[in-house]
């Protein structure tokens, strides 16, 4: 059994339901961490008297893992991989979500990575299971962070280097002497991107390793999504971000989505209105969903993605975009082209 000098540590609330499919994954990698620490935000059960975790955290102690089960600090997840950074034995620290399933090799490949000096955190592709997110849909980059999913939100082969990171690592002690942020709300919407972006503004490299699955199987209770954290706590960590992003003197990424699902002369209607959105929202760039992307070649500043991808991040129904269906249900009798000035408020 091959360990590595790695503090493993899970922040776990009211998920006893699925916490031990979690921990049993870690006892299967490849690359084992040598420590196991596992913050209780719960009614704090002693789960030595639960038959199946017993039973894993007797395979741990077969497989030489040191673990412990702590009260946590109550207050919500960041506090408890706050304390993680001062309780750790070990110079990296493996952050894993309680509804995390983590492939077989992923510890050790995410270890492989620790020799580089200049490496501040290292994570894979967190995948969840019930949608396979478009790699257009996402972003390394820290200005599509309000925009746009993560780099990790869907699989590509090879290494990236990323300006922020989400939901599951593996980062350097040293790398995180400015703490995480703790004047968010105690769900904590954000803190990864904030506690990551801010080890590369220190000068530390971020990586993601786009062949490394984790699966996030996102528990639909218990953790963040606990009774009591209402929507007015992720619009206050949401607005928090923004005001983070312009003290770090970051634009934001804004987008004027589009949406074609017609025939190639309707996309070149649309296309004639170009100029108008252009004066109308000067300040966001374009997304036009089409399956006829390359009739927009000679027009730099549109992203012309797959449909799914503006579907996906605008949260808009196709249906509002549909020109057909706004003649049908206005009569319409005129030419396509005011039916798309209409559409989108020209």
């Amino acid at each position: 059994m091959n360990h590595a000098d790695v503090t493993l540590e899970i922040s776990t609330k009211d998920r006893y339901d699925i916490l031990h499919l979690c921990l049993m994954s870690i006892a299967n990698q490849t690359l084992l961490p040598r420590e196991i620490i596992i913050y209780d935000d719960g009614e704090c059960r002693d789960l030595r008297e639960d038959y199946i975790y017993k039973g894993i955290f007797n395979i741990l102690n077969l497989k030489r893992v040191e673990w412990k089960v702590l009260r946590g600090k109550q207050k919500g997840q960041i506090y408890n991989h706050q304390q993680a950074i001062k309780d750790a034995k070990y110079d990296w620290i493996y952050r894993v979500d309680d509804d995390n399933i983590l492939e077989p090799n992923v510890l050790e490949r995410l270890y492989s990575y620790t020799k580089d000096p200049t490496l501040g955190a290292v994570g894979g592709v967190v995948v969840h299971p019930e949608y396979l997110m478009p790699a257009q849909a996402t972003s390394n980059r820290i200005e599509d962070c309000s925009a746009k999913y993560g780099a990790q939100f869907a699989g590509f082969p090879g290494v990236k280097e990323v300006d922020h990171l989400y939901s599951t690592f593996l980062y350097r002690k040293a790398a995180a002497k400015h703490g995480y942020p703790l004047y968010l709300s105690r769900i904590a919407h954000h803190e990864e991107t904030i506690f990551s972006y801010e080890m590369k503004l220190a000068g530390w490299k971020l990586l993601v390793d786009g062949d490394t699955v984790t699966y996030h199987l996102r528990a639909p209770r218990g953790g963040i999504r606990s009774p009591g954290n209402e929507r007015e706590l992720w619009e206050s960590d949401n607005a928090t971000l923004q005001k983070k992003l312009k003290k770090w003197g970051i634009k934001p990424t804004e987008y004027f989505f589009m949406l074609n699902l017609h025939a190639l002369g309707d996309n070149f209607i649309m296309k004639s209105i170009l100029p108008e959105v252009r004066r109308k929202y000067p300040n966001k760039k374009i997304m036009i969903g089409t399956l006829f992307g390359g009739i927009y070649f000679d027009e730099p500043d549109v992203e012309a993605v797959v449909p799914e991808v503006v579907l996906v991040l605008s949260q808009i129904p196709a249906e509002h975009f549909d020109a057909y269906k706004y003649g049908f249900d206005h009569n319409w009798t005129g030419h396509m082209k005011d039916i798309y000035r209409r559409i989108y408020n020209l």
